[in-house]
């Protein structure tokens, strides 16, 4: 065997070869590392870092002046490029961008920067940005992110951003998600097998998986783009915070798989920043010994944390969710002075330790949104804004004493605000007749009216439902015959009976939600159910001759919250079983089935469905016509004259004696109402009103009746909503 021998020359030759070798695998592996999170958690000192490139921002004096902890302005040019470690806490408002008009969405972010805050939260909703499946609309007017993200930069504020599917704190139909996944006919075997109370939210569910990916797929592109490494605004995602309870059992899922399949998900697609969490103030309970929000806390405030944080030595279920789900004082007890003056104390108090521990917070109520269209509904009051004494900025755009305090707190400085307390005449939701008749009102004559009969006659071709097999509640038949509705509004069912006087209509009021109108050939008006209020079944016996029955269906909002084990099969909506309905003719003792050979329409209240009854020429001039009884739906146009430059902020418009239905103006869906006090009330933008003729068109589920004075006015004094 030859011995091999080295010398000290091929010894030295083979040591620089291993160490160019190593050097340059040491070399390979620093430039293909993945970037790391711009935003660090230093667990240590409780505290968060920012990693910034030097010269980053372009140098401005005003803003720095107001933000001093955020941004730089160093003026060393030997590095532009080194990032340099900077303490960060963020101080953040939510912008539910959805809720506002576009050009608003510049008036939020002023307002944000001239308060001291440095951070905006929004949370993108997947059911607004995908109401058809696989049609994806992430650029139209209010709903372009893209547009928001670049404005976000402009005006030097950072991003945080939701990206959830199910959002259990919000106020959306259904939490977010789309109506349409319940379509799904296996949810109800999804919801028996598993364990916990979401058998649609469950990434085991195939279906629930794809279309989320899909949506998903959509969204990310822009969050790369937009993410703080490429010079964008965005420092990090957030994931949904969990409660422990059984009433809010999603935690399973935010705290198990979809925690670990987004950040998977997120690796792969080079998503870098951070994801946080967000805690309650309220929830927050004592964090350290010498602290304690619990008991003196502003429910809509909430800390940021590390996704992976855990609280020494306590559980670690908590929620985000604001003062909606989480009271924490006797503010029902109140009148608004002492409400106001409560909550700014707890805002006064609390913001003070949260700047002097350095910790990280998002005033969640920073506007009072307003929820037009079919969203007003969603919660029991039928308001169209939440509620002012939590808010910043009120729904009319004018600064709160909220606001005002917590500009002092940051900033040290006054400033003026809206004298609230001088308008505190309207203290309830409630109108009453001498708070009405002290308003300055403009009176708007009610001037034309069409049928339920020519309405329907208007509209397009009905869905034929022949097949025994199909199902008949909303979401199926809007997805199985393509309909390409929002899945909001009403739905209309109609039979072929030939029912005779003396037969009975028997209805089981649990499977027709939400609430329902009845009638016998257009005109006739059989009963009017309120499955809220009614359980069980009814018996109408009918006192005419019936040819055609005509089942009028208002979806009144999907719940937002789970509630129970089949929480998302319970949230269809429509007739929901073939037996929900049943016939009996006098001669025959047996039951029949009203649940085949049903014809469909959606009325969504769409383009495509506003455009075929709004004001035409089948509408009936009231002059001409005298309207005696009328006890089925119609559809009531009226006009008025602006100039809009008399308009200077906002309008309310009340309606007197109408019963329940929704307004339009100029075709923009204003929202529901229902009849508080003889009173419905709606808020009007002044960008709403056009110079020139303004149309309004509502449609009243009730009917018009003679013995009834309907009138319609417009004010424009302040009412609280």
């Amino acid at each position: 065997m030859k011995i091999i021998r080295f010398n000290r020359g091929t010894f030295v030759k083979l040591t620089l070869c291993v160490l160019i070798y190593i050097s340059f695998r040491t070399l390979l592996d620093f430039l293909n590392q993945p970037e790391k999170p711009s935003l660090e958690f230093d667990s240590s000192n409780r505290e968060f870092y920012l990693h910034v490139p030097r010269k980053f921002f372009e140098t401005d004096q005003k803003i720095s002046q107001n933000h001093n902890d955020f941004y730089l302005f160093d003026q060393n040019t030997e590095a532009p490029n080194q990032k340099i470690k900077i303490n960060f806490q963020i101080k953040s408002a939510k912008l539910d961008y959805s809720k506002l008009f576009l050009e608003d969405w510049v008036e939020f972010l002023e307002n944000a920067v001239e308060i001291g805050l440095n951070t905006i939260e929004i949370e993108i909703v997947w059911n607004l940005h995908e109401k058809v499946p696989g049609d994806y609309d992430l650029k139209t007017d209010n709903l372009d992110l893209e547009e928001l993200f670049k404005l976000v930069k402009d005006y030097k504020l950072f991003l945080l951003v939701r990206i959830d599917p199910y959002l259990p704190c919000s106020d959306y139909d259904l939490g977010g998600l789309p109506n349409w996944l319940l379509s799904d006919t296996n949810l109800e075997t999804w919801e028996s097998k598993s364990k916990s109370t979401h058998g649609l939210l469950n990434l085991k569910n195939d279906q629930f998986l794809s279309f989320y990916r899909g949506f998903l797929n959509q969204l990310m592109p822009i969050l790369l783009s937009y993410q703080f490494i490429n010079n964008g605004p965005i420092i990090g995602l957030l994931i949904q915070n969990y409660m422990s309870n059984d009433l809010n059992s999603y935690q399973s899922f935010y705290n198990g798989d979809y925690r670990n399949y987004l950040e998977f998900f997120l690796k792969n697609y080079g998503f870098v920043e951070a994801i946080l969490k967000s805690i309650s103030l309220c929830e927050y309970n004592g964090f350290f010994d010498t602290v304690n929000f619990t008991n003196y806390c502003d429910p809509n405030m909430v800390i940021y944390l590390p996704l992976d944080y855990k609280f020494r030595g306590k559980q670690n279920h908590h929620h985000d969710c604001s003062s909606t789900f989480f009271p924490t004082d006797k503010n029902a007890f109140l009148v608004p002075e002492e409400i106001i003056s409560n909550e700014i104390i707890k805002t006064r108090s609390n913001l003070n330790e949260l700047l002097i521990m350095r910790k990280s917070f998002c005033i969640k109520s920073f506007y009072c949104y307003n929820n037009f269209g079919f969203s007003n509904e969603v919660t029991n009051s039928l308001t169209q804004s939440n509620k002012y004494q939590y808010c910043l900025i009120d729904h009319i755009g004018n600064k709160t004493p909220k606001y005002n305090i917590v500009f002092n707190v940051l900033n040290s400085k006054s400033s003026k605000y809206f004298n609230y307390t001088s308008q505190l005449k309207l203290r309830s939701r409630k109108l009453t007749e001498s708070e009405f008749t002290s308003l300055n009102l403009i009176e708007i004559p009610i001037t034309h009216f069409l049928s339920y009969k020519n309405l329907i006659d208007n509209l397009h071709a009905p869905v034929d439902l022949q097949d025994k097999k199909q199902e008949l509640f909303m979401e199926y038949i809007n997805i199985v015959y393509n309909v390409k509705s929002n899945g909001l509004g009403y739905i209309l069912y109609r039979i072929k009976v030939n029912l005779k006087a003396g037969s009975s209509i028997i209805v089981n009021t649990n499977y027709i939600k939400d609430y329902s109108i009845l009638l016998c050939d257009s005109d006739f008006h059989v009963i009017s159910i309120d499955s809220m209020k009614t359980n069980g079944s009814l018996s109408i016996r009918l006192h005419r001759d019936c040819n055609e029955l005509h089942v009028l269906v208002e979806n009144s909002g999907r719940l937002s919250r789970l509630e129970n084990k089949t929480f998302f099969s319970n949230q269809r909506k429509g007739i929901l079983v073939k037996n929900a309905i049943l016939f009996k003719r006098p001669e025959n003792d047996a039951f029949e089935i009203g649940g085949l050979a049903w014809k469909i329409n959606f009325f969504d209240f769409l383009p495509k469905f506003f455009n075929r009854v709004t004001f035409n020429s089948q509408y009936v001039n009231i002059t001409d016509t005298k309207i005696n009884n009328v006890n089925s739906p119609i559809m009531i146009y009226a006009k008025f004259y602006a100039e809009k430059s008399n308009y200077k902020e906002y309008v309310y418009l009340i309606l007197k004696n109408f019963k329940k239905g929704v307004v339009f103006l100029n075709g923009f869906n204003l929202g529901r109402y229902l009849e508080s006090n003889n009173f419905g009330i709606l808020f009007i933008p002044k960008k709403l009103i056009i110079d020139g003729s303004n149309e309004i068109v509502i449609f009243e589920l009730h009917g018009f009746h003679s013995h009834l004075d309907y009138q319609i006015f417009i004010t424009k004094e302040y009412i609280f909503l």
